[in-house]
């Protein structure tokens, strides 16, 4: 196949997936099929970058053991040990971001059970056999989800698994940055790029979640690795394993599509590198592999509220100009704030900033350079516009960048300030003295900063949304074995459980079932969650959550616990639904009561 046959085969391929991403399908039509062939689409995509991995880099594996049996693996081998250590020492694992976390532990659990990428809001039991219905399509990504839905079928279904993922995959994050200093400038650029990283109050809180984040990061740097053994050597097969890193990249979260963009830039380099245009049919298929990631997008035409604009005052589109300039002092105040309640890094962020904009000057001045300069710096430098890309959107965002439930997303900014920081002053310095001067400041710095810090997490403790599902889960241990069917407004929290959940919105609508179910002999007990917020004006504890049950339903105090002064946690039984009556009904046999009872199920 010549070379003009391939680019034009590529140009095509392309044209007709922006037609099918973007224009084929009606927003509703396509989340649905997003819904059918996510799982599908992923599992090929992932088994096409391994096949590619191995054929690229399994020729190469004794230069990898040698590597790894060198003095930099085993420089390697410590500093993730040390780091991971350092990481999970003081923070409890558990959920952190309570809505996003549940809804994705979700989408796996249904990816496990059904193949399909959706979340359903009511979970009931007929005849021993959970069934689960009304369905709904989550707007984030699903790289995670489906690795988790791969524990799921490894080892069984696991309420914990994606947080086990997590910790599993964590300490990797802190490998490959390794790999990539030490690459760059040594083993003691290794050690403090990896090491920086890893005192970074932020990482330990989300890399002890289920969150999206620690996948997200790993293949950051996984995909920045790729790239860069890419640019040493243009061949089809690393090219192809590189391609595919960032296709999978780009439905770690929504965000990160944005580095398609130094991937691209990177493969043409590669091409003008080598005088060759290097076009294998791994890349061939890259935009069909996209596709799903468009479909997905169609969820916030299809559903404007997925944006979240009511939860922000004054906010009137999810991005735009105007909110550059507030966020940008917000970012500031974020990465250079000193107090105890933000997880941010003060010495990772001044180093950092520093450094990553001395590298981009210095390389930019070089310009004329730049083909003479390693991979590795090549590679740094074409990432670094994907890293700018991501900081111009996250400040472009309506949400406030400093709020506690989005600085999250900036943790892939820490990556390019702890490589640069640590390139710059161990590398491009060649001073011994200042390096033991550095290396002095920063052992101080975990010292005297980092360990109070992490042990002290008040930042983690400040997150009070975690804190009430915490308490929901003790009542959950507290009543193991007593069957109930549960009503909240997040009913997933339920039903990744495994308990009977039903979703308020659903509970209000179905209000002549629930009064007939009541009726029943052997209904399981209606169980109504309530998150509660003390307001001074009326001396009284009050409902916080957006929905709530009707009026109609008769409730009555089963179980509540006190968060602390100002919060609560109760949960209330569902004894009768005025202004209904029950429908009488009559059975002739068994097979014909249990057809009823399943029809009064709420």
């Amino acid at each position: 196949m010549t070379t003009r046959f391939r680019l034009l085969l590529f140009t095509l391929i392309t044209l007709f997936a922006l037609y099918f991403g973007f224009f084929y399908f009606e927003p509703r039509d396509a989340v649905l099929t997003y819904k059918s062939v996510a799982y599908w689409s992923m599992a090929l995509t992932l088994g096409l970058f391994i096949h590619q991995c191995y054929r690229a880099y399994w020729p190469a594996r004794q230069r990898l053991w040698a590597y790894v049996c060198s003095h930099a693996g085993v420089a390697a081998l410590i500093v993730t040990v040390v780091g991971t250590l350092f990481m999970y020492r003081a923070e409890p694992i558990g959920f952190k971001t309570v809505m996003d976390e549940h809804l994705m532990a979700s989408t796996a659990k249904s990816l496990h059970e059904s193949r399909t990428a959706s979340v359903p809001r009511r979970m009931v039991q007929i005849q021993n056999a959970d069934v689960t219905s009304h369905f709904f399509v989550d707007k984030r990504p699903v790289l995670q989800p489906f690795l988790v839905s791969v524990l799921h079928d490894l080892t069984g279904f696991r309420t914990y698994n994606s947080i086990y993922l997590n910790l599993l995959l964590s300490p990797l994050i802190l490998l490959l940055l390794f790999v990539i200093g030490e690459r760059m400038g040594g083993i003691f650029t290794g050690i403090m790029a990896s090491l920086m990283f890893a005192t970074l109050p932020l990482l330990s809180f989300m890399a002890a979640g289920g969150g999206m984040e620690p996948v997200n990061l790993l293949w950051i740097v996984l995909t920045w690795l790729l790239g860069t053994l890419a640019l040493a050597r243009p061949d089809a097969e690393r090219v192809g394993a590189f391609a595919l890193s960032g296709v999978i990249l780009a439905q770690a979260r929504y965000e990160s599509v944005l580095f398609i963009l130094p991937v691209g830039l990177m493969i043409l380099y590669c091409w003008w590198k080598s005088r060759r245009v290097v076009l294998p049919w791994s890349v061939l298929i890259c935009p069909f592999l996209l596709l799903p990631y468009v479909w997905l997008y169609h969820i916030f035409q299809h559903s404007e509220a997925m944006w979240q604009l009511a939860d922000v005052d004054g906010a009137t589109s999810a991005f735009g100009t105007q909110y550059i300039v507030d966020n940008l002092g917000r970012a500031l105040g974020f990465f250079l704030d000193t107090t105890n309640g933000v997880p941010n890094s003060l010495l990772l962020s001044v180093v950092g900033i520093l450094c990553v904009l001395l590298f981009s000057v210095k390389v930019l001045l070089r310009w004329r350079e730049f083909n003479g300069l390693t991979p590795w710096v090549q590679a740094f430098s074409f990432m670094l516009i994907g890293f700018a890309a991501l900081l111009l959107l996250l400040v472009s965002y309506a949400w406030h960048f400093d709020s506690p439930i989005i600085v999250r997303l900036s943790l892939p900014l820490h990556i390019p300030m702890a490589v640069a920081g640590a390139y710059c002053l161990f590398s491009l310095v060649k001073s011994r003295y200042a390096h033991r001067v550095f290396a002095l400041i920063f052992g101080v710095y975990v010292a005297m900063y980092a360990f109070p810090v992490t042990s002290n997490r008040e930042y983690s403790l400040r997150n009070l949304a975690a804190a009430e599902f915490e308490l929901a889960e003790d009542f959950l241990e507290e009543y193991e074995g007593k069957p109930a069917m549960f009503i909240a407004e997040n009913s997933t929290f339920f039903y990744i459980f495994d308990r009977h959940s039903l979703n308020i919105i659903l509970a209000n609508k179905r209000k002549q079932a629930i009064k007939n179910y009541l009726a029943l002999p052997n209904s399981l007990p209606l169980l109504y969650m309530q998150r509660l917020v003390y307001n001074p004006a009326t001396d009284e504890f009050e409902y916080s959550s957006k929905t709530w049950l009707d009026e109609e339903f008769v409730l009555e105090p089963y179980w509540e616990k006190q968060l602390n002064e100002v919060r609560k946690l109760r949960f209330m039984r569902v004894v009768d639904v005025e202004g209904y009556e029950v429908e009488e009904f009559e059975a002739d046999n068994v097979d014909a009561f249990m057809q009823h009872w399943a029809k009064q199920i709420p």
